[in-house]
């Protein structure tokens, strides 16, 4: 178990299917988004795992509108 899913295992809202693995790359984190939103559109807040997650996380995001301070 990595040291994050230890942290939010005892949070309330935490589930396992919250979960996307993938690879460290700017992809994944446009694929990682695009699969959460289909299946759970009350997201408020995602962990990524690296800089290039975040990258594309964001270009997923922005395509669809939302903002991100």
């Amino acid at each position: 178990m990595l040291w994050y899913e230890e942290f939010v295992e005892g949070l309330d809202r935490y589930s396992l299917i919250l979960m996307i693995s993938g690879h460290f790359d700017i992809e994944s984190g446009w694929k990682g988004v695009e699969l959460l939103f289909a299946h759970h559109r009350d997201i408020h807040g995602i962990f990524e795992g690296n800089y290039l997650l975040v990258i594309g996380a964001l270009n997923s995001l922005c395509e669809r509108g939302i903002q991100v301070p």
